[in-house]
This record gives C-alpha cells, structure tokens and sequence, in this order.
C-alpha cells in the first residue's frame, strides 16, 4: 500500500490482510472465493468516518483479486506478485502474494467447568468404591448402649 501515484518504495508499507471464505454467500458461484477489507486512514483523520477508507478486495482461486473502492465501485483485478498497482482513493494498492490458511476457530463455553467439577466427583467416587468398608452401630438401651460391628 502507498499513496496514490507515488513511484517512491519509502511511503509504501506491506501489509497481510485476513480473509474470509465467502462460499456460498454469493449465490451460485462456482469456485473458491475470498473477501477482505483493507482500512486505510487517510486526509489526517479529517473527513467522514474519520478519515477512514475501506477497500474491499475479492479474491478467487487465490489466482486473481478484484479490487473495489469505499463506494462498492470496481477498480481493476490484480494478479499475486505481478508489479501492477491499482490506484484507489487516496492509496495504490499491489498484491504481492496470496496464501491460504487454515479456520481455526477459538470457542468460549461457559458450562466446561461444571463437566471437569463432574467429572473429578466421578473419579472421587470411584476411588472411593475400592475402599473396604464395614458397618458399625450403636443401639441405646435402657441399660446403656450396645455397639456391633461386621
């Protein structure tokens, strides 16, 4: 990413954009498909949304990226590692490369420390069922108290 028209490598920067699978979103699309968004700050902050820019870029097979403007506006398809750029808003964009990773999903649930609490009483009990036991008692009498044992 550099600004706009600028030819100097010193205002460009690289950045890894994540992206999500949109199989099956889109109707009846055949092949892989890719959707990121690539926020942009520019104008200082000034400006609506603070100065914020979304490009959204599309990718399909991880061959080929649609690049589209904030408006939803189609700019122009890059290819991964080729020098052409695509000047957007105040940005140039160039893919440098695409690859795919794998959807790992990172869950919270709040019920897993009832199941380990069920679970450590299960092992408690089941240890305590090798245990021998023996029955003993105490029976009041009116002359004192008799106690057995088996």
């Amino acid at each position: 990413v550099a600004p706009a028209g600028a030819e100097a490598e010193a205002d460009s920067f690289e950045m890894s954009i994540p992206m999500v699978s949109l199989e099956g979103k889109l109707g009846d699309v055949g092949g892989r498909i890719w959707g990121g968004v690539l926020p942009v700050f520019a104008d200082n902050g000034s400006g609506s949304n603070g100065g914020l820019v979304q490009i959204t870029l599309v990718a399909r097979d991880l061959q080929n990226v649609a690049v589209y403007d904030a408006s939803g506006q189609f700019k122009g398809i890059l290819r991964p590692g080729s020098k052409r750029s695509i000047d957007v808003g105040p940005v140039a964009v160039k893919v440098l490369g695409l690859t795919s990773s794998s959807g790992l999903e990172l869950k919270s649930d709040p019920g897993v420390p009832v199941v380990y609490a069920g679970f450590a009483f299960l092992m408690l009990t089941t240890i305590l069922s090798y245990v021998s036991h023996s029955q003993v008692w105490a029976v009041g009498t009116g002359n004192g108290t008799e106690t057995g044992a088996e």
